[in-house]
Protein backbone atom coordinates (compact mmCIF):
# COMPACT_ATOMS: atom_id res chain seq x y z
CA UNK A 1 0.00 0.00 0.00
CA UNK A 2 2.82 2.35 0.66
CA UNK A 3 2.42 5.96 0.55
CA UNK A 4 -1.05 5.62 -1.05
CA UNK A 5 -2.65 5.24 2.08
CA UNK A 6 -5.06 8.15 2.67
CA UNK A 7 -5.07 10.00 6.03
CA UNK A 8 -8.31 8.10 7.75
CA UNK A 9 -6.19 4.95 7.73
CA UNK A 10 -2.66 6.28 8.92
CA UNK A 11 -2.94 4.08 12.04
CA UNK A 12 -2.07 0.68 12.45
CA UNK A 13 -5.56 -0.09 14.11
CA UNK A 14 -7.28 1.03 10.87
CA UNK A 15 -4.97 -0.97 8.79
CA UNK A 16 -5.12 -4.07 10.45
CA UNK A 17 -8.58 -3.86 11.02
CA UNK A 18 -9.67 -3.44 7.32
CA UNK A 19 -7.07 -6.00 5.86
CA UNK A 20 -8.30 -8.34 8.46
CA UNK A 21 -11.79 -7.97 7.19
CA UNK A 22 -10.63 -8.09 3.31
CA UNK A 23 -8.94 -11.48 4.37
CA UNK A 24 -11.82 -12.89 6.56
CA UNK A 25 -14.44 -12.07 3.19
CA UNK A 26 -11.73 -14.00 1.29
CA UNK A 27 -11.69 -17.07 3.73
CA UNK A 28 -15.32 -17.21 3.80
CA UNK A 29 -16.16 -17.12 -0.53
CA UNK A 30 -12.96 -19.73 -0.54
CA UNK A 31 -14.88 -22.22 2.12
CA UNK A 32 -18.01 -21.23 0.77
CA UNK A 33 -18.32 -21.80 -3.49
CA UNK A 34 -21.29 -20.28 -5.11
CA UNK A 35 -24.07 -22.44 -6.78
CA UNK A 36 -25.22 -19.45 -8.99
CA UNK A 37 -23.80 -17.65 -12.07
CA UNK A 38 -24.02 -14.68 -13.13
CA UNK A 39 -22.15 -11.07 -12.29
CA UNK A 40 -24.34 -10.10 -10.06
CA UNK A 41 -25.05 -12.73 -7.05
CA UNK A 42 -22.62 -15.19 -8.97
CA UNK A 43 -19.76 -16.74 -9.99
CA UNK A 44 -18.45 -14.09 -12.83
CA UNK A 45 -18.94 -11.48 -9.84
CA UNK A 46 -17.65 -13.04 -7.07
CA UNK A 47 -14.39 -13.63 -9.40
CA UNK A 48 -13.67 -10.14 -9.38
CA UNK A 49 -13.10 -10.33 -5.65
CA UNK A 50 -10.63 -12.92 -5.85
CA UNK A 51 -8.77 -11.48 -8.93
CA UNK A 52 -8.49 -7.84 -7.26
CA UNK A 53 -7.83 -9.61 -3.94
CA UNK A 54 -4.97 -11.81 -6.12
CA UNK A 55 -3.77 -8.86 -7.27
CA UNK A 56 -3.96 -6.33 -4.10
CA UNK A 57 -2.45 -9.44 -1.91
CA UNK A 58 -0.31 -11.03 -4.09
CA UNK A 59 -2.10 -13.98 -3.37
CA UNK A 60 -1.72 -16.72 -6.11
CA UNK A 61 -4.74 -19.26 -4.56
CA UNK A 62 -6.84 -16.04 -4.86
CA UNK A 63 -6.07 -15.99 -8.80
CA UNK A 64 -6.62 -20.01 -9.18
CA UNK A 65 -10.03 -19.26 -7.44
CA UNK A 66 -10.94 -16.65 -10.07
CA UNK A 67 -9.78 -18.35 -12.96
CA UNK A 68 -11.85 -21.38 -12.03
CA UNK A 69 -14.98 -19.50 -11.74
CA UNK A 70 -14.45 -18.01 -14.99
CA UNK A 71 -13.65 -21.40 -16.62
CA UNK A 72 -16.91 -22.95 -15.10
CA UNK A 73 -18.70 -19.53 -16.49
CA UNK A 74 -17.49 -20.04 -19.68
CA UNK A 75 -18.31 -23.71 -19.65
CA UNK A 76 -22.23 -22.56 -19.49
CA UNK A 77 -21.77 -20.64 -22.76
CA UNK A 78 -19.78 -23.35 -24.91
CA UNK A 79 -22.35 -25.28 -26.25
CA UNK A 80 -25.39 -22.94 -25.97
CA UNK A 81 -23.63 -19.55 -27.88
CA UNK A 82 -26.44 -19.51 -30.07
CA UNK A 83 -28.88 -19.42 -27.03
CA UNK A 84 -30.68 -15.79 -26.41
CA UNK A 85 -31.43 -16.79 -23.04
CA UNK A 86 -27.66 -17.07 -22.39
CA UNK A 87 -26.49 -13.45 -23.92
CA UNK A 88 -27.57 -11.64 -21.05
CA UNK A 89 -24.96 -14.00 -19.18
CA UNK A 90 -22.46 -13.70 -22.23
CA UNK A 91 -22.57 -10.03 -22.43
CA UNK A 92 -21.48 -9.47 -18.77
CA UNK A 93 -19.05 -12.06 -18.82
CA UNK A 94 -17.04 -10.21 -21.74
CA UNK A 95 -17.35 -6.81 -20.35
CA UNK A 96 -15.67 -8.28 -16.53
CA UNK A 97 -12.90 -10.02 -18.91
CA UNK A 98 -12.23 -6.88 -20.47
CA UNK A 99 -12.33 -4.49 -17.41
CA UNK A 100 -9.79 -7.32 -16.18
CA UNK A 101 -7.46 -6.71 -19.32
CA UNK A 102 -7.46 -3.03 -18.44
CA UNK A 103 -6.05 -3.72 -14.97
CA UNK A 104 -3.61 -5.56 -16.22
CA UNK A 105 -4.83 -8.88 -14.51
CA UNK A 106 -5.29 -11.05 -16.97
CA UNK A 107 -4.64 -11.65 -20.68
CA UNK A 108 -7.84 -11.86 -23.29
CA UNK A 109 -8.04 -11.42 -27.26
CA UNK A 110 -11.19 -9.88 -27.75
CA UNK A 111 -11.14 -11.71 -31.14
CA UNK A 112 -12.43 -14.86 -29.74
CA UNK A 113 -15.91 -13.40 -28.85
CA UNK A 114 -15.99 -12.05 -32.80
CA UNK A 115 -19.12 -14.57 -32.60
CA UNK A 116 -21.21 -13.25 -30.37
CA UNK A 117 -21.18 -9.52 -31.83
CA UNK A 118 -24.44 -10.54 -34.08
CA UNK A 119 -26.20 -11.76 -30.79
CA UNK A 120 -25.58 -8.57 -29.01
CA UNK A 121 -26.98 -6.07 -32.18
CA UNK A 122 -29.71 -8.40 -32.29
CA UNK A 123 -30.18 -7.49 -28.08
CA UNK A 124 -29.80 -4.11 -28.51
CA UNK A 125 -32.59 -3.83 -31.92
CA UNK A 126 -34.61 -5.41 -29.26
CA UNK A 127 -33.95 -3.21 -26.41
CA UNK A 128 -34.39 0.32 -29.27
CA UNK A 129 -37.81 -1.25 -30.28
CA UNK A 130 -38.91 -1.01 -26.73
CA UNK A 131 -37.45 1.65 -25.73
CA UNK A 132 -35.17 -0.61 -22.97
CA UNK A 133 -32.18 1.30 -21.35
CA UNK A 134 -32.20 -0.02 -18.34
CA UNK A 135 -28.03 -0.51 -16.95
CA UNK A 136 -28.51 -3.86 -16.19
CA UNK A 137 -31.00 -5.23 -18.69
CA UNK A 138 -30.98 -2.69 -21.56
CA UNK A 139 -29.10 -0.73 -23.81
CA UNK A 140 -26.93 1.31 -21.29
CA UNK A 141 -25.65 -2.05 -20.09
CA UNK A 142 -24.95 -2.97 -23.37
CA UNK A 143 -22.93 -0.16 -24.36
CA UNK A 144 -20.28 -1.29 -21.83
CA UNK A 145 -19.75 -4.36 -23.61
CA UNK A 146 -20.44 -2.87 -27.65
CA UNK A 147 -18.00 -0.40 -27.27
CA UNK A 148 -14.97 -3.08 -27.32
CA UNK A 149 -16.60 -4.37 -31.13
CA UNK A 150 -17.33 -0.80 -32.82
CA UNK A 151 -15.09 2.22 -33.82
CA UNK A 152 -15.97 5.14 -31.76
CA UNK A 153 -17.84 7.09 -34.56
CA UNK A 154 -20.15 4.31 -34.83
CA UNK A 155 -20.46 3.49 -31.48
CA UNK A 156 -21.26 7.19 -30.31
CA UNK A 157 -23.85 7.05 -33.48
CA UNK A 158 -25.38 3.47 -32.54
CA UNK A 159 -26.37 5.36 -29.35
CA UNK A 160 -26.72 9.01 -30.10
CA UNK A 161 -29.41 7.71 -32.61
CA UNK A 162 -30.99 5.31 -29.73
CA UNK A 163 -31.35 7.87 -27.52
CA UNK A 164 -32.94 10.47 -29.67
CA UNK A 165 -35.04 8.14 -31.30
CA UNK A 166 -36.95 7.16 -28.13
CA UNK A 167 -37.14 10.48 -26.25
CA UNK A 168 -40.36 11.85 -25.35
CA UNK A 169 -40.39 15.52 -25.41
CA UNK A 170 -42.05 18.58 -23.12
CA UNK A 171 -41.91 22.23 -23.08
CA UNK A 172 -38.14 22.88 -23.48
CA UNK A 173 -37.13 19.19 -22.24
CA UNK A 174 -36.43 15.58 -23.28
CA UNK A 175 -36.92 12.37 -21.49
CA UNK A 176 -37.41 8.71 -21.66
CA UNK A 177 -40.31 6.60 -20.32
CA UNK A 178 -39.99 3.56 -17.48
CA UNK A 179 -42.26 0.89 -17.26
CA UNK A 180 -43.40 0.11 -13.39
CA UNK A 181 -43.59 -3.91 -13.73
CA UNK A 182 -45.27 -3.74 -10.31
CA UNK A 183 -48.44 -1.47 -11.33
CA UNK A 184 -47.57 -2.23 -15.24
CA UNK A 185 -47.57 1.49 -15.63
CA UNK A 186 -45.49 3.65 -17.71
CA UNK A 187 -43.74 6.72 -16.03
CA UNK A 188 -40.56 8.53 -15.33
CA UNK A 189 -37.61 6.47 -13.19
CA UNK A 190 -35.08 8.70 -10.91
CA UNK A 191 -32.90 6.20 -10.13
CA UNK A 192 -29.23 5.43 -11.72
CA UNK A 193 -29.55 1.82 -11.72
CA UNK A 194 -32.94 1.87 -13.96
CA UNK A 195 -33.84 4.96 -14.66
CA UNK A 196 -32.94 8.68 -16.26
CA UNK A 197 -29.79 9.57 -14.32
CA UNK A 198 -28.32 6.91 -16.00
CA UNK A 199 -29.08 8.23 -19.59
CA UNK A 200 -27.48 11.46 -18.80
CA UNK A 201 -24.57 10.02 -17.35
CA UNK A 202 -24.17 7.86 -20.48
CA UNK A 203 -24.93 10.87 -22.88
CA UNK A 204 -22.28 12.75 -21.00
CA UNK A 205 -19.77 9.27 -21.50
CA UNK A 206 -20.22 10.25 -25.53
CA UNK A 207 -19.24 13.25 -25.52
CA UNK A 208 -16.40 12.91 -23.94
CA UNK A 209 -15.70 10.42 -27.36
CA UNK A 210 -16.58 13.21 -29.62
CA UNK A 211 -17.68 16.86 -28.90
CA UNK A 212 -21.04 17.09 -31.16
CA UNK A 213 -23.22 19.88 -30.27
CA UNK A 214 -26.31 17.28 -31.17
CA UNK A 215 -25.25 15.34 -28.01
CA UNK A 216 -24.62 18.42 -25.91
CA UNK A 217 -27.79 19.51 -26.64
CA UNK A 218 -29.69 15.83 -25.71
CA UNK A 219 -27.67 16.75 -22.36
CA UNK A 220 -29.18 20.04 -21.73
CA UNK A 221 -32.72 19.04 -22.07
CA UNK A 222 -32.76 15.74 -20.06
CA UNK A 223 -30.80 18.01 -17.61
CA UNK A 224 -34.30 20.64 -17.79
CA UNK A 225 -36.67 17.80 -17.18
CA UNK A 226 -34.64 16.48 -14.14
CA UNK A 227 -34.52 19.90 -12.73
CA UNK A 228 -38.46 20.80 -13.31
CA UNK A 229 -39.07 17.56 -11.25
CA UNK A 230 -37.05 18.98 -7.90
CA UNK A 231 -39.06 18.95 -4.27
CA UNK A 232 -38.65 20.57 -1.56
CA UNK A 233 -36.05 18.61 0.66
CA UNK A 234 -38.01 19.76 3.90
CA UNK A 235 -40.67 18.26 3.43
CA UNK A 236 -40.17 15.29 1.11
CA UNK A 237 -36.66 14.51 2.62
CA UNK A 238 -34.98 14.55 -1.00
CA UNK A 239 -34.80 16.68 -3.88
CA UNK A 240 -36.17 14.22 -6.38
CA UNK A 241 -38.78 11.71 -6.38
CA UNK A 242 -38.22 7.87 -6.78
CA UNK A 243 -40.48 7.47 -9.43
CA UNK A 244 -43.30 8.98 -11.08
CA UNK A 245 -46.77 6.73 -12.84
CA UNK A 246 -50.14 7.93 -13.82
CA UNK A 247 -50.56 5.82 -10.55
CA UNK A 248 -48.72 7.76 -8.29
CA UNK A 249 -45.66 9.62 -7.57
CA UNK A 250 -43.06 8.10 -5.13
CA UNK A 251 -41.76 11.36 -3.64
CA UNK A 252 -39.36 9.47 -0.74
CA UNK A 253 -35.90 9.12 -2.21
CA UNK A 254 -33.64 7.08 -0.37
CA UNK A 255 -30.02 7.55 -0.22
CA UNK A 256 -28.15 5.21 -2.13
CA UNK A 257 -25.99 4.18 -5.48
CA UNK A 258 -29.31 2.83 -7.16
CA UNK A 259 -31.69 5.44 -6.57
CA UNK A 260 -32.06 8.59 -4.97
CA UNK A 261 -30.83 12.39 -5.08
CA UNK A 262 -26.90 10.92 -5.56
CA UNK A 263 -27.41 9.89 -9.08
CA UNK A 264 -29.95 12.89 -10.01
CA UNK A 265 -27.15 15.52 -8.39
CA UNK A 266 -23.85 13.50 -9.72
CA UNK A 267 -25.79 13.20 -13.48
CA UNK A 268 -26.15 17.01 -13.14
CA UNK A 269 -22.85 17.76 -11.74
CA UNK A 270 -21.54 15.71 -14.79
CA UNK A 271 -23.57 17.38 -17.34
CA UNK A 272 -22.73 21.11 -15.91
CA UNK A 273 -18.82 20.24 -16.33
CA UNK A 274 -20.05 19.13 -19.85
CA UNK A 275 -22.43 22.05 -20.60
CA UNK A 276 -19.93 24.69 -18.70
CA UNK A 277 -22.79 25.11 -16.99
CA UNK A 278 -21.95 27.23 -13.44
CA UNK A 279 -25.28 27.67 -12.17
CA UNK A 280 -26.02 23.84 -12.67
CA UNK A 281 -22.92 23.46 -11.18
CA UNK A 282 -24.23 24.95 -8.01
CA UNK A 283 -27.35 23.64 -8.17
CA UNK A 284 -25.89 20.44 -8.21
CA UNK A 285 -23.67 20.92 -5.09
CA UNK A 286 -25.92 21.83 -3.32
CA UNK A 287 -28.03 18.64 -4.31
CA UNK A 288 -24.97 16.40 -3.19
CA UNK A 289 -24.54 18.15 0.30
CA UNK A 290 -27.77 17.50 0.96
CA UNK A 291 -27.25 14.05 0.73
CA UNK A 292 -23.72 14.35 2.10
CA UNK A 293 -25.88 14.96 5.69
CA UNK A 294 -28.51 12.27 5.82
CA UNK A 295 -27.41 10.34 8.27
CA UNK A 296 -31.03 9.07 10.46
CA UNK A 297 -31.73 5.60 9.53
CA UNK A 298 -35.44 6.60 8.74
CA UNK A 299 -33.91 9.18 5.95
CA UNK A 300 -31.55 7.07 4.38
CA UNK A 301 -33.01 3.79 4.26
CA UNK A 302 -29.41 1.86 4.25
CA UNK A 303 -30.28 -1.72 5.91
CA UNK A 304 -27.76 -3.48 4.57
CA UNK A 305 -23.72 -2.61 3.94
CA UNK A 306 -23.70 -4.12 -0.28
CA UNK A 307 -22.88 -1.79 -2.85
CA UNK A 308 -26.42 -1.24 -4.78
CA UNK A 309 -28.76 0.14 -1.77
CA UNK A 310 -26.20 -0.42 1.52
CA UNK A 311 -23.12 1.45 2.59
CA UNK A 312 -20.84 0.25 0.53
CA UNK A 313 -21.87 1.77 -2.22
CA UNK A 314 -21.91 5.44 -0.48
CA UNK A 315 -18.29 5.00 0.68
CA UNK A 316 -17.24 4.61 -3.55
CA UNK A 317 -20.09 7.46 -4.32
CA UNK A 318 -18.96 9.83 -1.88
CA UNK A 319 -15.11 9.19 -2.56
CA UNK A 320 -15.83 9.83 -6.21
CA UNK A 321 -17.87 13.37 -5.26
CA UNK A 322 -14.81 14.66 -3.11
CA UNK A 323 -12.11 13.54 -6.10
CA UNK A 324 -14.29 15.78 -8.62
CA UNK A 325 -15.20 18.81 -6.44
CA UNK A 326 -12.04 18.85 -3.52
CA UNK A 327 -15.59 19.76 -1.00
CA UNK A 328 -14.30 18.47 2.32
CA UNK A 329 -18.42 17.76 3.42
CA UNK A 330 -17.97 15.06 0.88
CA UNK A 331 -14.49 13.75 2.01
CA UNK A 332 -16.24 13.79 5.76
CA UNK A 333 -19.51 11.96 4.14
CA UNK A 334 -16.80 9.03 2.90
CA UNK A 335 -15.21 8.74 6.32
CA UNK A 336 -18.38 8.79 7.74
CA UNK A 337 -19.90 5.83 5.76
CA UNK A 338 -16.75 3.87 5.94
CA UNK A 339 -16.68 4.16 9.77
CA UNK A 340 -19.99 2.76 9.86
CA UNK A 341 -19.29 -0.10 7.61
CA UNK A 342 -16.17 -1.41 9.18
CA UNK A 343 -17.96 -0.93 12.45
CA UNK A 344 -21.15 -2.58 11.10
CA UNK A 345 -18.68 -5.65 10.58
CA UNK A 346 -16.66 -5.56 13.16
CA UNK A 347 -20.18 -5.62 15.68
CA UNK A 348 -21.56 -9.08 13.86
CA UNK A 349 -18.09 -10.83 14.90
CA UNK A 350 -18.09 -12.89 11.88
CA UNK A 351 -18.60 -12.25 8.09
CA UNK A 352 -20.57 -14.94 7.32
CA UNK A 353 -23.19 -12.60 9.96
CA UNK A 354 -23.14 -9.53 7.11
CA UNK A 355 -26.92 -9.90 5.48
CA UNK A 356 -28.06 -8.50 2.48
CA UNK A 357 -31.48 -6.95 2.84
CA UNK A 358 -34.18 -7.63 0.42
CA UNK A 359 -37.54 -7.25 1.17
CA UNK A 360 -38.82 -10.03 -0.93
CA UNK A 361 -36.63 -12.50 0.99
CA UNK A 362 -38.17 -13.95 4.17
CA UNK A 363 -37.47 -11.92 7.17
CA UNK A 364 -36.03 -9.30 4.49
CA UNK A 365 -32.30 -10.53 5.24
CA UNK A 366 -30.26 -13.30 3.48
CA UNK A 367 -26.36 -14.31 2.97
CA UNK A 368 -25.28 -13.32 -0.50
CA UNK A 369 -22.07 -13.69 -1.64
CA UNK A 370 -22.13 -11.49 -4.69
CA UNK A 371 -20.80 -8.37 -6.65
CA UNK A 372 -23.75 -6.35 -6.63
CA UNK A 373 -25.67 -6.59 -2.77
CA UNK A 374 -23.41 -9.27 -1.10
CA UNK A 375 -20.17 -10.23 0.26
CA UNK A 376 -17.97 -9.96 -2.69
CA UNK A 377 -18.90 -5.81 -3.53
CA UNK A 378 -17.98 -5.02 -0.14
CA UNK A 379 -14.68 -6.43 -0.48
CA UNK A 380 -13.66 -4.63 -3.70
CA UNK A 381 -14.90 -1.61 -2.15
CA UNK A 382 -12.72 -1.86 0.97
CA UNK A 383 -9.70 -3.10 -1.06
CA UNK A 384 -10.29 -0.17 -3.70
CA UNK A 385 -10.31 2.37 -0.97
CA UNK A 386 -7.89 1.18 1.68
CA UNK A 387 -5.26 1.08 -1.65
CA UNK A 388 -6.63 4.09 -3.12
CA UNK A 389 -6.46 2.83 -6.89
CA UNK A 390 -9.40 3.31 -8.37
CA UNK A 391 -10.20 0.06 -10.85
CA UNK A 392 -11.94 -0.40 -13.82
CA UNK A 393 -15.03 -2.84 -12.32
CA UNK A 394 -16.12 1.14 -11.28
CA UNK A 395 -17.59 1.55 -14.23
CA UNK A 396 -20.45 -0.76 -13.73
CA UNK A 397 -21.65 1.85 -11.69
CA UNK A 398 -20.96 4.95 -14.44
CA UNK A 399 -18.68 6.70 -11.62
CA UNK A 400 -15.92 5.87 -13.68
Amino acid sequence: MGDNIPPFFKTKYMQKEINGIIEDIFQYLKENESQKYDLFKGKLGISLFFFYYSFYAKNKNSFDIAFHYLEDEKNRFDNGIGDENLIFDIQWFVWALNILKNDKIIECDLNDFDSIFPLLSNRFNHNDKIGNYDLIYGNIGLGLVQKYFLSTEKYVELFYNFFNNNKEEHVNSVTWKWLDKNTNSYGYNFGLAHGIPSIIIFLNKLFSLRKKTTILKLIDDSCRYLMSNIQNPVLFNSYFPTSKTVASTNTFGRLAWCYGDLGCGYALLKSSMSLNNKPLFNKSIQILKHTAQRRDPELTLIKDLGICHGSSGLIIFFDKLFELTNEEVFHEAYTYWLNYTINEIISKGDVSNILAWNSLEAEGSHMDKGFLTGLAGIGLVLITTISKNEKSWNEFLLLD
